[in-house]
């Protein structure tokens, strides 16, 4: 489209055609325009423009000849009026998005869009969960309509979002909404198409279970960190028996999860071959069930678990863990270990800290393995940790400076300690070890002692100041 014709359709549709004038431009179509044109674009350096309306706003590339990769975003759909769809008829954008959940009467308008802008490739929309299945389905058969009526579409790649077209954030866990993101790819012009889906099911709905129930094979990324139970794992199990099942990472919480469940469980991960990243979060409420979930989940994907987040746990329940899985070779993939011991009026038993220390030491180059793991990969080798959380450890000052002796420092980039007897003696031990073995530029980006024994003296400020000056803002206490 030459360049000229775009901003006089530009211009048109902000409703002031004179506007025009300041650039010199005329509506006839008289090729005098285009020395004016480039005096324009040459004299600001025009490359791109984004003009934004109240009900919509689009962006585009601009060369001397051409108007180029043109987007529209809009809103909401049930302000769109038809001098709206006017505009993007004339424009024919490329990509377009609706930034809010189009609701059942605004399918209409989606209809009219993607059936007059056929050089459409791509289109977003933010959707709140409970609508994802119905968008999904209204854009699939929309397409299929399209295709039978026309006989071609030029859609390739359709992704549902969150509101305001947020991106997925699998390290998002709390709030009150599950969180559906997927993309779809078309195949040139037939009805054939593929998916991939990150979702964090947090609550169990039956929007949720309309999904899975269709489309359970494509979730890629799976976090439910409020509790797997039967019913879920059943709609894995079911949608990905045809299919497979693609899950590469999932973050569980087995707090409902019965024997049944597992089984269900375990049949999705089989078809999952690509599988590779585990997060667990375990605590009281989940030893305390019968299905010895985390005995069992452990032996049939320690060899793939990648983040061990063990919440407030009593010390027979983490006892009983670290008989199973006794040392760092267990969890050969492990990068980020977490652990909250329930007691903290008590000093940490021997058993306990020896199974801390063997987990957050530096890697041996040999695997010893549980005869209970057999499960595991015997071939790989340890990886060293990143992130390090001990909550409610009660020590001797010895046994502290051990503890802090065995950390694998190198490859380390988040430590902390919480609700502790971490005093001064320890910040010393610390400060000097890290001195010892870290150079700069150095990965531990974040060190953390909250709610401990420290105080605000002149001698803790002192060695506050020395790891500062070598490592400025590594250090936060509270």
């Amino acid at each position: 489209m030459p360049f000229y014709l775009a901003l006089i359709r530009l211009f048109n549709a902000i409703g002031d055609p004179t506007s025009l004038m300041l650039f010199g431009l005329k509506s006839d179509g008289d090729d005098s325009t285009s020395s004016t044109k480039n005096v324009v674009l040459e004299l600001f350096d025009i490359t791109s423009l984004e003009v934004v309306f109240p009900r919509l706003s689009v962006t585009m590339n601009i060369t001397t000849d051409n108007v180029q990769d043109v987007a529209v975003k809009i809103g909401h759909l049930h302000t769109f009026r038809e001098d709206d769809l006017a505009f993007i008829q004339a424009f024919q954008p490329l990509r377009l998005s609706v930034m809010n959940t189009p609701e059942e009467e605004d399918e209409v308008q989606l209809d009219d869009i993607l059936r007059t802008t056929p050089g459409l490739t791509e289109l977003h929309v933010g959707c709140h969960y409970d609508r994802s299945f119905a968008i999904i389905d209204f854009i699939m058969t929309t397409r299929e309509r399209i295709l039978q009526d026309e006989g071609s579409s030029g859609l390739r790649t359709f992704k549902l979002m969150g509101e305001e077209l947020a991106p997925y954030d699998k390290d998002r866990l709390s709030g009150s909404d599950t969180r559906v993101v997927t993309t779809v790819s078309f195949s040139t012009d037939s009805a054939a198409f593929d998916m991939e889906t990150e979702i964090t099911l947090l609550f169990s709905e039956s929007p949720v279970h309309n999904f899975l129930r269709q489309y359970g094979w494509s979730i890629k990324t799976l976090c439910v960190p409020n509790g797997l139970n039967y019913s879920l794992a059943t709609l894995l199990d079911d949608s990905t028996r045809e299919r497979g099942s693609r899950i590469n990472y999932l973050y569980l919480y087995p707090s409902t999860l019965t024997t049944p469940g597992l089984e269900a469980l375990d049949r999705v991960i089989k078809r999952s071959q690509s599988f590779d990243n585990f997060v667990l979060k375990l605590d009281s409420k989940v030893f305390d069930t019968r299905a010895q979930a985390p005995k069992i989940l452990l032996e049939r994907y320690g060899d793939k678990l990648c983040d061990l987040r063990i919440g407030y746990s009593s010390q027979s329940e983490i006892a009983e863990l670290a008989r199973a899985f006794p040392t760092r070779a267990n969890f050969p993939a492990l990068r980020h270990f977490s652990l909250d011991i329930s007691s903290s009026t008590s000093e940490t038993p021997q058993w306990c800290l020896q199974w801390i220390t063997s987990v957050i030491s530096a890697p041996p180059q040999t695997t010893n393995i549980s005869p209970s793991s057999t499960a595991l990969c015997l071939a790989k080798s340890p990886i060293s940790l990143t992130s390090i959380t001990l909550t409610r450890l009660w020590l001797q000052p010895g046994v502290w400076r051990s503890l802090i002796g065995a950390v694998d420092f190198p490859s380390l980039e988040r430590l902390a300690f919480r609700h502790s007897n971490f005093s001064y003696d320890q910040l010393k031990a610390l400060v000097d070890r890290i001195d010892e073995v870290c150079s700069d530029p150095v990965l531990l980006k974040k060190v953390t002692i909250q709610y401990s024994k420290l105080d605000g003296s002149a001698r803790t400020r002192t060695l506050r100041a020395k790891l500062d000056k070598k490592f400025p803002s590594m250090l936060t206490i509270h």
